[in-house]
Parts: structure tokens; sequence; C-alpha cells
């Protein structure tokens, strides 16, 4: 019986650090496979851009992706106004938490983890 508790505690670690579910602070937690945001279980319903400015800030968590790393992600060829950004981010803020996105001045974006 012992070695089945060993491998279910394996099992269990395991499954706890593979997990594709990040936890953000508010209650909000954000499903990488699915690319989903939630609140509370219930989907906050982001735009192809949106997800893809999570995707890239979760990428990295802990840095601070600049604003080139921003435009070269989600913006590729076309570039990218220091306005279009800004409206990206005030978009993500009306529908979630405002405290979910920091900005860092004239550095880049960052995203906050509980």
């Amino acid at each position: 019986e012992s070695l089945q508790d060993a491998l279910q505690l394996c099992f269990d670690k395991l499954q706890k650090e593979n997990t594709n579910i990040i936890k953000l602070p508010k209650e909000y937690t954000y499903d990488t496979f699915n690319q989903t945001l939630l609140c509370q279980n219930s989907v906050v319903k982001l735009t192809f851009q949106e997800r893809a400015f999570f995707k890239l800030l979760l990428k990295h968590p802990g840095h601070i992706c600049s604003y080139e790393e921003i435009e070269n992600f989600l913006f590729d060829t076309q570039g990218m106004s220091d306005d279009a950004l800004k409206t990206l981010v005030k978009k993500i803020r009306k529908k979630t938490d405002k405290s979910l996105i920091k900005n860092y001045s004239k550095q880049g974006y960052k995203i906050a983890l509980s």
C-alpha cells in the first residue's frame, strides 16, 4: 500500500505542476490550453488580440514584456502605435480588474500573478 501512496503523491504533484490553469488576482484564472480568461468560473470574452496579449504576458511570468516585444508579437509587420497598445490594454481593463495588467512606464507590461 505504501507504493500506491507514493504513486498517488507523485501523480498529484505532477498534476499540480503541469496544470494549464494559471491563477490570477481577484478570482481570475487563465486557461492556457483553451486560451480562456475566467472570473469565478465565468468566461470573460476576449478578442483575438486581447487573447494574444494575455498569451504573451503569461509566456514570461514575472517578466516585463517590452513595447518592442509586444509590437513584434501582436502587430507583426504592420507596426503599432502607442495609442493602439494603450487602447488594447484599456479594453482589457474594462472587461477585467485594473490590477491584472501592470504598466511599467517606458518599459512595458507585466501580468499580475497570485
